[in-house]
């Protein structure tokens, strides 16, 4: 008989094994008097037990034994009809947690809001094929990625657009430009197919450059693939002290021998047609063709940054090893966390293999860099399956000096100040947010710390207030601050692309958004748990539940949100006029208006705002680019060179006084008639030489004197009544009344 039981219940504790053996989220059936239920591990395995949360809401624990149990035990009877009684495994790492799931979320930084100081972003991205039409919801969600993104170069792969064959408005350098006016912009397709030739090639690769390093894009300093198959297309800027950067974007073809017009097919097709060779292979080919451009690049003294889909592992394959050891160049992204397992760059890689990257020179200084989630939309582009990478790069060591910056724009906020529904919503969310980390608790126990310090100042709890309070108050400012920051940042603009945008549009959107994304999940396609989560949250569904449906119930799922979709997709527009209705409620409750006045307002400025848009462009008003480089003019008549902000500004200084000074020796700056008229035009010599009275003194320049002769009022213009220059209280209101 056992006298201490508690010692042998601790021993039979320490003798289970504690090493998780099943990831959160693995499904079990269990029957209960005949009914059988779904449930998943719901929380980490605390080394004795598995916390089982079930369908129905109930939650149960669990050791190895009966989880185990519980998933080898496959008779039908004992499963639900129509349940996939396959078991999938999935790999986790040695804390319990699904690898996967990690894979699809940020890798290395998080992206950053904008630059740091004297730095550069560079993206790369295999975006997949683009629309015909501009105004594709994808070419303006590109467009917009790039703008919102703050990056200075964004390289594309396999954007399928012959700009040949495409209308002059809707070819890419125009696309990238309605979002990022001043960008420019350079694109590859092949141009060997002859007839067979479409406005949707596939393949190719383009690259986008921002109006603040396109001041030091050298003359020529772009080109594409020689051969012409659009594999690869390139920039090339200038730094300081003849420091040149090139940046290429190149896309090596992926094998697919069963299609005649992809980007295998294509370069097939030449290779034996043009070259005569029998059995090409285009990546050997592709191999060998890249690297005699990089021969001569390099022999040029070029820093490279190559951004490539490789098809192909970009640690151990030959042409990896070679970029590394004959050009000096390394990972950007990796090399920045060589301590973390990188994860696949594209959603249906199953194996961990990274086929994309951006390669840079050694000399180069990587300050961060990482991958975005999959399915993360902007800033990335909406892709088939490819994550964009990006590094941020120090300026200094890419181009041998400090860019000049302008003063950064103030970010405005996201709430919308006219909208009284946005300030309503603002204000809850706030609140809501202060009562969840205590703010109004922290404000009263402060107003009461204060009253008992007026109380009495002297003492040791007046002494002690009084060397805290400082810090307690800068320590409530700066978190009331990061409150209102954090709950403006996600009241996000939206856009509804094609439709009407609606709060209940939105539903149904995000509805098909979140059975979409969860069709790829259970196909064993990596997409960003993060969006799902949040997407569930926005169409109530519980993520537990939604976590465990099968795959034949997503597609169920999904089918039925189209359909639901289409059928009320008459009712989208309405929706809208409602929604702008009430906006125009809420605008004429507060200004106490009619409703039709309000109506009327909202409609004269969406005109006024359109029809400034369109001036814009077309007097090329919103192109603003910066000045990065200065050529002046030496003492002995030669040409120099600035590159630099010191040496920049004197030299710009100097041009604008000059210029500005021009008029200094002229007769009316100058004696005698600068006594006689100042730099302002003194009034009584003026009304003189309007009335023809006035005698210009001796030692007046003759032509000045024969100006001044001429400036003598018609006797036509005299005789007419004088207009009065003063404007009433009345006038004034009218006039602005009119302006608005």
């Amino acid at each position: 008989e056992n006298e201490n039981p508690t010692i042998e219940n601790n021993r039979d504790r320490n003798d289970t094994e504690d090493t998780p053996r099943f990831r959160i989220g693995t499904a079990i059936l269990k029957a209960f008097d005949g009914i059988t239920f779904r449930g998943i591990i719901s929380k980490r395995f605390d080394g004795v037990y598995y916390k089982i949360t079930y369908s129905d809401g109930d939650n149960e624990e669990m050791d190895h034994e009966e989880v185990e149990k519980l998933l080898e035990n496959r008779n039908a009877d004992n499963y639900e009809t129509g349940h996939n009684n396959t078991r999938t495994l999935v790999q986790t790492d040695m804390h319990g947690f699904s690898i996967p799931e990690k894979d699809s979320e940020v890798f290395g930084h998080n992206y950053p809001s904008r630059p740091f100081d004297n730095s550069s972003i560079i993206t790369f991205q295999n975006i997949g094929r683009l629309p015909r039409s501009a105004f594709g919801h994808k070419s303006i969600q590109m467009s917009r990625a790039f703008r919102e993104s703050k990056a200075n170069i964004a390289m594309y792969a396999e954007p399928s657009l012959n700009d040949r064959l495409l209308n002059p408005n809707e070819k890419f350098r125009d696309r990238m430009r309605m979002k990022s006016p001043g960008s420019f912009s350079v694109i590859s397709y092949n141009t060997k197919m002859g007839e067979l030739a479409r406005w949707n090639t596939v393949g190719g690769s383009a690259i986008t450059m921002d109006s603040y390093l396109c001041s030091h894009k050298v003359e020529n300093g772009y080109g594409t693939d020689r051969r012409g198959l659009g594999r690869w297309s390139w920039v090339r800027i200038r730094g300081c002290d003849e420091i040149f950067t090139r940046f290429i974007s190149a896309y090596r073809p992926c094998k697919n021998i069963t299609s005649m017009t992809g980007c295998w097919g294509q370069q097939v097709n030449y290779f034996r047609n043009e070259l005569h060779i029998r059995d090409p292979d285009p990546r050997k080919i592709f191999d060998d063709d890249l690297c005699k451009e990089l021969d001569v690049w390099h022999e040029l003294g070029d820093n490279l940054v190559l951004g490539i889909d490789l098809n192909e592992d970009t640690q151990d394959s030959l042409i990896a090893r070679k970029l590394k050891s004959s050009y000096n160049l390394k990972d950007g992204v990796l090399s920045r966390h060589p301590d973390l397992s990188p994860p696949a760059t594209f959603n249906r890689n199953t194996s961990r293999k990274v086929i994309d990257a951006i390669y840079i020179s050694e000399n180069i200084e990587v300050l961060q860099a990482g991958y975005m989630p999959f399915d993360c939309g902007s800033p990335a582009v909406e892709s088939d399956g490819h994550r964009m990478l990006w590094v941020m790069l120090d300026n200094l060591s890419m181009l041998g000096k400090h860019i000049p910056c302008s003063t950064l724009a103030i970010e405005c906020e996201r709430v919308q100040s006219n909208d009284p529904r946005s300030r309503k919503v603002y204000h809850r969310k706030v609140k809501e947010e202060y009562n969840r980390q205590n703010i109004f608790v922290t404000k009263e126990k402060m107003e009461r710390d204060t009253k008992r310090f007026k109380r009495n100042r002297e003492g040791t709890y007046a002494r002690k207030f009084k060397s805290t309070i400082k810090k307690r108050f800068n320590d409530f400012h700066s978190k009331t601050r990061k409150i209102k920051l954090k709950v403006a940042k996600k009241m996000k603009i939206k856009y509804a692309g094609g439709q009407a945008f609606s709060p209940k549009y939105r539903i149904y959107s995000d509805t098909i958004n979140f059975w979409k994304r969860m069709v790829r999940l259970k196909r064993n396609v990596n997409t960003s748990r993060t969006i799902l989560r949040r997407l569930a949250k926005r169409i109530n569904v519980p993520w537990i539940l939604a976590s465990i449906t099968s795959l034949t119930d997503c597609k169920n799922k999904l089918k039925k949100a189209y359909k639901e979709y289409h059928r009320q997709k008459p009712n989208f527009t309405k929706w809208r006029d409602e929604f702008n209705e009430s906006l125009i409620d809420a605008l004429a409750k507060e200004k106490n208006v009619a409703k039709e006045k309000i109506h009327r307002r909202i409609k004269r400025e969406r005109k006024a705002r359109e029809m400034g848009k369109r001036a814009r462009m077309i007097r090329g008003k919103n192109i603003k680019l910066p000045v990065m480089r200065a050529v002046a003019t030496d003492e002995n008549g030669n040409n120099f060179e600035c590159n630099t902000q010191d040496t920049m500004v004197p030299v710009i200084a100097e041009s604008n006084r000059i210029r500005q000074e021009q008029c200094e020796d002229t007769p009316f700056m100058i004696p005698p008639l600068l006594q006689d008229f100042g730099y302002t035009a003194y009034e009584d010599n003026t009304q003189k030489v309007l009335d023809g009275e006035y005698v210009p003194p001796a030692g007046t320049c003759p032509y000045a004197a024969e100006f001044i002769e001429v400036l003598k009022m018609p006797i036509s213009i005299q005789n007419l009544e004088k207009i009065g220059l003063e404007v009433t209280a009345k006038q004034n209101k009218e006039a602005w009344r009119k302006q608005k």
